[in-house]
């Protein structure tokens, strides 16, 4: 088959690589002018590096294998530990965290994508897309792998229905060396003042991340150059790491309330075909 893919992410990138290792004739058309991989990690389960091992993506080189994720109080006290070797044992394939950048790469090698190219209009009865450059593209299928914006899906199915959620994200990566950077240890982290998440990303990498409430439309601290202080005075008090992490803060990166989407679609992949 001719199957048209409108995305260029992980879940775009991943399907057009299984549909090529099929023989299918796949085109990729990415919004972005470059490749997207802009983001922290990814957590993979047993499911995905099995995925990944089946369409001959190496992950040996980059990222980091978990063996525990943990719930901690804020001061410390572990709360709940999971063994991840469990699953691990279980199903043959282990946990992985990796920079969301390093695992775009690995699925974008050898697939054909062009990028700069928006889905403009799209007729789904006849797998169909009118791109910003003017050209027209058609497939035996059209798959919609363009995130919660998604032109494919709203031709599909109308206006996203999708209400925002009360919560905001903060996120970065610190080289500065903690007792979690070289382990295999996840840790979540819980309080009254939000949440914390630290997870070893492999390659002297530790990804971190502080959600906090937010009024619904009126993103937490957004446009605020004294973010990185506001951090610091609300979790600078809680448990090792979490002070050298926000000691460390240079570069960081801001995420606004997510939908909560009712379909249950989220970044995956939406289809029409003719």
């Amino acid at each position: 088959m001719r199957v048209v893919v409108i995305g260029a992410g992980v879940a775009g990138l991943a399907l057009a690589r299984g549909l090529l290792r099929k023989g299918h004739d796949v085109e990729v058309y990415e919004e972005s002018p470059e490749p997207r991989t802009a983001g922290g990690s990814v957590s993979l389960w047993p499911g995905s590096t099995a995925i990944l091992e089946e369409l001959k993506v190496d992950w040996a080189g980059v990222g980091r294998r978990l063996e525990t994720l943990e719930s901690w109080a804020p001061d410390g006290r572990r709360l709940l530990t999971l063994d991840l070797t469990v699953p691990e044992r279980r199903f043959g394939h282990p946990v992985v965290h990796v920079a969301r950048s390093e695992l775009v790469e690995l699925l974008a090698d050898g697939v054909p994508v062009t990028y700069g190219a928006r889905a403009e209009h799209v007729v789904p009865e006849r797998a169909e897309v009118r791109l910003s450059d003017g050209r027209t593209v058609r497939g035996d299928v059209l798959v919609g792998a363009d995130g919660r914006r998604s032109a494919v899906r709203s031709a599909l199915w109308g206006a996203d229905a999708a209400t925002l959620s009360p919560w905001v994200t903060w996120q970065g990566f610190t080289t500065e060396p903690t007792l979690l950077t070289e382990s295999g240890r996840a840790v979540m982290i819980a309080g009254r003042h939000g949440l914390c998440g630290l997870i070893p990303a492999g390659r002297g990498r530790l990804l971190w991340w502080f959600d906090v409430r937010s009024a619904p439309g009126r993103p937490f601290w957004a446009g605020d150059p004294q973010v990185v202080e506001r951090l610091r005075e609300r979790f600078g008090e809680w448990a090792d790491p979490v002070p050298k992490v926000l000691a460390s803060i240079a570069d960081i990166d801001f995420f606004p309330p997510p939908p909560a989407d009712p379909q249950g679609l989220g970044e995956g992949a939406d289809h029409a075909g003719r």
